[in-house]
């Protein structure tokens, strides 16, 4: 047999994906090679007993490739690559829908050493970069037709949706060595009340800092709304628009500062060291009294207000904070932020608690004003999402009621002391005997009355 009629054997192997065969056999080709000192054996073998004829064959002359059809290792590898690509997982985003199935997940799977599957982790969080772009709402604008009929947008803070990245590549990965299908949601950092046009949903606080009147919804119904006084603007002290989630709520806490500490029985913080409770030392809310005679960026709220709002609302629940059109408070503009800018305010950061989280707000909310341009430059913006991560896991430890007074270790900017030289008039609290009206919505026709200035006859109250 001339050498130039012999093919070489070809080792057993698999086909690329195809969703209608997944990965499928190839088997070996045998070839017609022979092994050049078989064939002298074969043939001094045959002449020693005088035959005229050799079967290669039969004489195993013939070379074999290195892996046959029946290969073990390569059997496992394409059971396994098929366990990989036979899973499903179909993601629910409300009535939206996402499906992961092997067309995509193929693209991530290659053979590594020891004839093991290898799944690119890379591609497998880019995958889920693509689900959080496009579903994540959290630190977005949101729109809101608000109690007076306007639809503002509010912008700022950090309520909505948004997938933990890392938490669920580790779950894609579980459920594909799990090797069954399964339909959920993705693992979330922080969650919303509705995957629908409005993330908020119909339960939320209303919070209006131009007409210092708040209102409380719970499916879509009213629950209460109250005058409130809000942070002392000629002090510095603007309570922060935006869009936010309860941290927690906890009963009889001692708000303390640097010039302050005031004990209140309703406490629900929502941004950091800004929350909403109860001020007795008012007589008064609404109006004006803001301006000069604020909090220290606290919403201050009668007590029968606060109480009634506490029993309403519990972690998590969407608070939303807004001035209307037009009302711009702020003497001294935020200038535009540029890169440099943005790289510091990340890195002030430092260790993350949950008073934190007006820093990381501000970063956050910096980094988002760039352009995509000057986002690949923020160098440090891994220092970022690390930072908004472990304070999404502080708020997750944080009990939706734990009836524990705020860390005392820290000083929590909350809200002033009562003025001690002044007696305190409680004659004009709201009368705790009549019930509030809940079940309407506010006169759509009418403007609300937003509370009464203080009497300016008398001293007015910092607290």
């Amino acid at each position: 047999m001339y050498e130039i009629d012999q093919r070489a054997p070809v080792d057993a192997t698999y086909a690329d994906y195809t969703k209608e065969n997944g990965y499928a056999l190839v088997p070996a080709d045998y070839g017609t090679e022979v092994d050049a000192a078989k064939v002298k054996k074969a043939v001094s073998d045959a002449i020693l007993v005088l035959d005229e004829t050799v079967d290669l064959e039969q004489s195993d002359c013939y070379r074999k490739p290195a892996v046959g059809d029946d290969d073990k290792d390569l059997l496992d590898l394409i059971d396994t690559l098929n366990q990989y690509v036979g899973v499903t997982i179909t993601y629910d985003f409300g009535d939206d829908k996402e499906v992961l199935d092997g067309t995509t997940i193929s693209t991530w799977l290659s053979e590594g050493t020891d004839e093991k599957v290898s799944i690119d982790e890379e591609e497998v969080l880019a995958f889920v970069k693509t689900l959080a772009k496009k579903y994540n709402t959290a630190y977005s604008p949101k729109e809101l037709k608000t109690s007076y009929g306007t639809t503002v947008t509010v912008t700022g803070g950090f309520y909505g949706w948004r997938i933990d990245n890392s938490g669920e590549v580790e779950q894609i990965l579980a459920d594909l060595k799990a090797g069954k299908d399964v339909e959920r949601e993705p693992v979330y950092l922080t969650t919303a009340n509705s995957h629908g046009e409005h993330d908020y949903g119909d339960s939320y606080v209303e919070i209006n800092l131009t007409n210092q009147h708040l209102f409380l919804y719970k499916d879509g119904k009213l629950v209460v709304e109250s005058d409130f006084v809000s942070g002392n603007l000629a002090k510095g002290h603007d309570t922060p628009t935006g869009a936010f989630g309860l941290t927690y709520k906890t009963m009889n806490a001692v708000l303390r500062g640097p010039d302050y500490e005031t004990p209140v029985t309703y406490w629900m913080p929502f941004n950091g060291d800004v929350g909403m409770h109860d001020a007795t030392w008012r007589n008064k809310f609404g109006g004006s009294i803001y301006k000069t005679g604020g909090s220290h960026g606290c919403i201050n709220l009668p007590a029968s207000a606060a109480k009634k709002i506490y029993e309403t609302i519990d972690k998590g629940y969407a608070v939303l904070v807004y001035r209307m059109p037009g009302d711009n408070p702020t003497v001294v503009q935020q200038p535009q932020a540029d890169v440099p800018s943005v790289i510091n305010a990340i890195s002030i950061i430092g260790p993350v608690t949950l008073e934190s989280e007006t820093a990381i707000v501000n970063a956050r909310n910096m980094y988002n004003s760039l352009s995509d341009a000057d986002k690949a430059q923020v160098t440090n913006y891994d220092t970022l999402t690390a930072a908004e991560a472990a304070l999404a896991a502080l708020k997750a430890q944080q009990p939706a009621d734990g009836g524990q007074q705020p860390d005392q270790s820290q000083p929590q900017d909350q809200s002033q002391q009562p003025d001690q030289s002044q007696p305190q008039d409680q004659s004009q609290q709201p009368d705790q005997s009549q019930p509030q009206d809940q079940g309407q919505q506010p006169d759509q026709s009418q403007p609300q009355d937003q509370g009464q200035q203080s009497d300016q006859s008398q001293p007015q109250d910092q607290g």
